[in-house]
């Protein structure tokens, strides 16, 4: 008993429901008979355009086999009782002509399911080949096979097969696809998706500006086609809608266009059917026009077809280019279009680093399931989080949303969200270690990229324990991006500067100078920077082994060019980093080199700096020997401050030692730093070697100096830095007075 009672009035909508549409289309079907005969041709008596058989087409297209009982019983009772044929003749009719729309809508569903949903195109195609050219020819043979079997009277020449064959292909392409659009509009989801496809067509046009005119050209050519009474006129009315037609095609949408070419084609029927009919014109001329009308709107119809099918092609290659391959989100590209609709754009960084950092096996599959598992996760629990997009080169997932409705509270739910989330891969379930949440207010002068590229780089300097975090996007330039490309140019245009700090002897005068060499790097603004200013950026790119190069080659060159007597020098000094005396084939560059430009290698000395391990001390002992056997002498630089001084002794041979100014600045006031410079200066004469003093100040550092038997001093109280062609100059022009 329960189960009748609820099944009782669910049978009833579904009856009722069935019985109304039934009773629907028996009236629409009765109503554009009425209608048809605006369009018939009395004399002869065929309708030119057809409301009755394009509205059964469209009722079988969308209703299928729904439609027939209701479809047989309209013809049924107009052939009887409006027609009032005999009852056989009439039940003929009524059931041979829809059967055979039937099968034609049939065949045609067919073969466009054959074809690509997209591909409207040869869609229409298709129904143009079976509903318009097919379709009218068999539908004539049938209606003059029943006619002849029941002894009907009908117009049996070829006048008739010609109206009958022409206005059937009229009705088919001009009123059938305005049925099926009205019925299109009848349901939510089709007329969402044609209203949609429609202004897609508008907003995408690139003729905006010409919208109103094309509006204004349009109406009138309506309206002189309605208030035409010249056929002539009306004519070439139809034949200057084409191009108009055409302009309008993807522009301005499809529907309009569409309208304007049904309003003219119906306006010119109906005023060539009552000059027909009136006698004003022969039987040639209009049977003249109506194919002219006929092959326009064929025209028109695949002009259609294909405006949609470029529309739709464009927007599926536009949406390709804009979601990631593996992840299917929204890329950048897609992004930048949307920050423009937001008054306030955010930016929601959710930087999952630290997982893919330490499951380095994931891949890029894997990288790519991650992150859209946990998209889909976040979107079925919060309301921020609808639409992903992808960062690029990372597995940081990014959101937008306005900043008037975002709270810091919602962002500490998202990352509680994010916390939750299993990661399902390879049958195995991995939990997110340690999401962070960045984001920060787009500023209106700043581009898509920059601030999405400030996110990220923002978002790898966040701590893992600070799981929310607002940052500035403001983009300003980075300093050091400056400064990188400054170096980049510097070694493509040879920008870098030679400067030299020259030495004291502090044991015994000696008309030989020392002096080590020193880089510096103009500016843009002309000033000259110092390698504290650009060197970590050198180190950081692995620039170092080029930049010593350059350095030895210039040295090298300035050396031959200006050096006129090598009696002036003792020792030309030059920084060596920890990269390029570990790189092989070193010691051969520089003896290369050094036989290029004519090179006393015994007046060069190179500096080892102490500032990062060597790698490879094996490598780094062969060079320093082969540059020992061939006349350089090698100084360890910094001394006492760096890694493993005093094991460095044991382990490399070197011939100088650099005392590290950090012990020699306060030399004079500090007993400490005295005691480990006269220790330094003690196991450097045990073992035979030169010491250098760095940061010498004053006269006093001087004495101290002297006192402690250190061999050289360096700093600016001795010499300042300067360039060093100038330095060369200056001994060059000292020796021309001693011999003047």
């Amino acid at each position: 008993m329960p189960l009748i009672s609820f099944t009782f009035p669910a049978l009833s909508r579904t009856f009722l429901t069935s019985l109304l549409l039934q009773v629907g289309i028996v009236l629409s079907l009765l109503f554009s008979f009425q209608i048809s005969d605006i369009f018939e041709l009395h004399s002869e008596r065929v309708h030119i355009l057809s409301f009755t058989a394009s509205l059964i087409a469209a009722l079988t297209l969308v209703l299928r086999a729904r439609a027939l009982p209701a479809i047989i019983l309209s013809l049924l009772v107009h052939y009887l009782f409006v027609s009032q044929r005999e009852l056989s003749v009439a039940i003929a009719f009524s059931l041979v002509l829809p059967c055979i729309i039937y099968l034609f809508t049939s065949l045609f569903l067919k073969l466009s399911a054959s074809i690509t949903d997209n591909n409207y195109a040869m869609k229409a195609i298709t129904y143009i080949s079976v509903m318009i050219v097919v379709y009218p020819i068999v539908m004539t043979v049938a209606i003059v096979v029943v006619s002849q079997a029941f002894n009907y009277p009908f117009m049996d020449d070829l006048h008739y097969y010609g109206y009958a064959i022409l206005s059937s292909a009229l009705t088919q392409i001009l009123l059938t696809p305005t049925f099926l659009s009205l019925f299109a509009l009848c349901k939510q989801e089709h007329r969402t998706r044609l209203l949609n496809l429609n202004a897609e067509m508008r907003q995408k046009g690139e003729h905006h500006y010409f919208y109103k005119p094309w509006v204004i050209i349009s109406s009138i050519i309506l309206l002189s086609a309605f208030v035409a009474d010249d056929l002539l006129t009306l004519n070439a009315l139809c034949i200057i809608l084409v191009p108009v037609i055409g302009l309008g095609l993807g522009n301005f949408g499809f529907i309009q266009p569409s309208l304007l070419t049904l309003c003219l084609s119906l306006i010119s029927t109906y005023s060539s059917v009552n000059a027909f009919d009136e006698g004003q014109i022969s039987i040639e001329t209009f049977y003249s026009l109506i194919a002219i009308l006929f092959t326009i709107n064929c025209v028109i119809f695949l002009m259609i077809a294909q405006a949609l099918r470029n529309h739709v092609t464009l927007q599926k290659a536009i949406l390709s280019e804009r979601r990631d391959p593996y992840t299917q989100l929204s890329s950048l590209a897609q992004l930048h279009d949307d920050v423009i609709q937001n008054s306030q754009p955010t930016l929601i960084l959710i930087d999952l680093s630290e997982i893919t950092r330490r499951l380095k096996t994931l891949g890029l599959a894997g990288k790519g399931e991650l992150v859209a598992q946990l998209s889909q996760h976040l979107k079925q629990h919060s309301p921020l989080c609808q639409n992903a997009y992808i960062a690029p080169f990372t597995t940081s997932l990014i959101y937008l949303v306005d900043n008037n409705t975002l709270n810091t509270k919602q962002l500490h739910e998202i990352h509680h969200l994010a916390e939750a989330f299993s990661f399902n891969w390879q049958e195995r379930s991995i939990k997110i270690l340690n999401p962070k949440i960045v984001y920060g207010l787009m500023p209106n002068d700043i581009e898509v990229g920059k601030a999405v590229s400030e996110l990220c780089s923002q978002g790898h300097k966040i701590h893992a324990f600070m799981a929310v975090t607002e940052v500035d996007l403001s983009g300003e330039e980075s300093n050091d991006i400056t400064k990188l490309s400054q170096i980049q140019a510097a070694f493509d245009n040879d920008a870098f500067e030679l400067f030299c700090q020259p030495y004291q002897a502090l044991q015994a005068p000696s008309s030989a100078t020392s002096f080590e060499v020193l880089l510096r790097l103009p500016s843009q603004t002309g000033d000259i920077l110092p390698p504290a200013e650009f060197f970590p950026l050198i180190h950081e790119f692995g620039l170092e082994v080029d930049l010593d190069k350059w350095v030895i080659r210039n040295t090298f060159k300035t050396l031959q060019e200006y050096v006129t007597n090598w009696d002036l020098i003792e020792h030309c000094c030059i920084n060596l980093t920890a990269q390029a005396l570990t790189h092989a084939g070193l010691d051969r560059l520089i003896v290369e080199k050094a036989h290029h430009y004519d090179i006393p290698l015994d007046k060069i000395c190179f500096e080892i700096t102490e500032s990062k391990p060597l790698d490879d001390e094996l490598q780094a002992s062969i060079n320093i020997g082969s540059l020992q056997a061939h006349g350089c002498k090698i100084a360890l630089d910094d001394f006492g401050t760096g890694y493993a001084s005093f094991d460095y002794l044991r382990r490399i041979p070197v011939d100088v030692l650099k005392i590290d100014g950090s012990f020699v600045a306060q030399i004079d006031k500090d007993e400490t730093d005295k005691a480990i410079v006269s220790n330094i200066s003690h196991i450097a004469q045990t073992m035979g070697l030169k010491t250098v003093a760095e940061f010498v100040e004053s006269d006093a550092h001087t004495e101290i100096l002297i006192s402690l038997n250190i061999h050289y001093a360096q700093g600016f109280g001795i010499a300042k830095p300067r360039p060093l062609i100038d330095e060369l100059k200056h001994l060059n022009s000292c020796q021309l007075s001693k011999n003047v």
